[in-house]
């Protein structure tokens, strides 16, 4: 009886993971055909199962720009919602239509685009790296 529990655990488990294993597959093949690993991906190519936090880590744009353009409060929440969901908690557009939501995002996008600077990704994310204070090649005492 207990083999047959292990077993049965056991082949849950395997499922489990192997649509995990899937999806992750899924969006690194996403990503790569649609060319986000470059600089400029595509805006067309925001879809409503995608988030503002993915949209942001995706197009290099800050979320608190993405959520002052599209008119949605600042939550953690609406971040990890996807478009879709939030177009009908927000009522946006109709329940069923997506399309207006999207617009506004891609025009986001465009305007952060056009408005940027030509830097790097990190440094257009916001997200500077610098070393810790004190450490070996730190010559200066502040970062400013």
């Amino acid at each position: 009886m207990t083999s047959i529990a292990l077993i049965v655990l056991g082949t849950g488990v395997i499922i489990f993971f192997s649509f995990k294993s899937y999806s992750a597959y899924r969006e690194i093949r996403f990503v790569r055909l649609h060319h986000f690993n470059s600089k400029n991906p595509d805006t067309s190519v925001v879809r409503p199962w995608m988030s503002i936090q993915y949209v942001s880590s995706a197009f290099r744009i800050p979320e608190e720009y993405l959520f002052q353009k599209i008119g949605i409060p600042m939550t953690q929440k609406n971040s990890l919602s996807s478009f879709r969901m939030l177009n009908s908690s927000f009522h946006i557009g109709p329940e069923d239509d997506v399309s207006i939501l999207l617009r506004k995002v891609q025009a986001a996008i465009d305007a952060f685009d056009a408005q940027a600077p030509v830097i790097g990704p990190l440094q257009r994310s916001g997200a500077l790296l610098r070393p810790p204070q004190g450490s070996v090649g730190d010559t200066h005492s502040s970062y400013e």
